[in-house]
């Protein structure tokens, strides 16, 4: 069971300030995994140290493991940015890294999403990628008329694509959360993703033009 405590637009402090993270404390339990990825939003506050990131990642880390609570540290994901090669360009400065370094000094596995998505969104390709990402032609969707091209937030295709390199991560690296993978699982080849003519994904029909904080 998977259980989202995820909010839009949320730092690591005002996850901590609304207390959000306090409920998961509640509720987590001895063997349970808790997978942490921030980064778009804490870098608006300076970087990983004058941010306090780096700080609350640990205190997290360890808080975690004191209720026999499983971390994993995910990096976060690229943002949609192309250099003249059809390269993708960090633009989350060096909270990455931070992650990284943190996962090595406190022993937690690592699912590295901001190598695996660059790797993914190279093989697809400065066009293809806007099929991935919140890009729609204008009046797609009552109550907005403007066109959207959003370089940061995905759609439900690029959302599984992400979601496959995280399993992708976790079979690959053996870790022990891989016996809960399904049987049905094949290998994701990151330099052949998923076609989008072939995806398709019901839209729910509970719908709003409100767009989420952060978006």
């Amino acid at each position: 069971m998977v259980a989202n405590y995820a909010e839009s637009g949320e730092t690591l402090k005002a996850f901590e300030d609304r207390h959000r993270i306090d409920k998961i404390w509640t509720q987590i339990k001895p063997g349970d995994y808790l997978f942490i990825q921030f980064g778009h939003n804490d870098q608006k506050y300076g970087n990983s140290e004058k941010s306090g990131y780096r700080k609350r990642l640990k205190e997290w880390i360890q808080k975690a493991k004191q209720l026999g609570a499983v971390p994993v540290l995910v990096t976060s994901m690229n943002r949609r940015v192309f250099d003249e090669n059809n390269k993708i360009v960090n633009t989350l400065d060096d909270f990455p890294d931070a992650v990284r370094e943190i996962a090595k000094q406190e022993k937690v596995d690592l699912i590295d999403l901001n190598a695996l998505s660059k790797t993914l969104f190279e093989a697809m390709g400065t066009e293809v990628t806007k099929k991935a990402f919140v890009y729609y032609a204008a009046n797609t969707y009552p109550r907005w008329p403007e066109a959207m091209a959003d370089d940061t937030h995905f759609n439900a295709y690029g959302a599984y694509e992400l979601a496959k390199c995280v399993v992708k991560s976790i079979v690959d690296q053996k870790l022990p959360l891989s016996k809960f993978v399904s049987k049905n699982y094949k290998s994701f080849d990151l330099n052949k993703p998923d076609a989008v003519e072939k995806f398709h994904w019901p839209e729910s029909i509970f719908m709003e033009s409100l767009k989420p904080d952060g978006n």
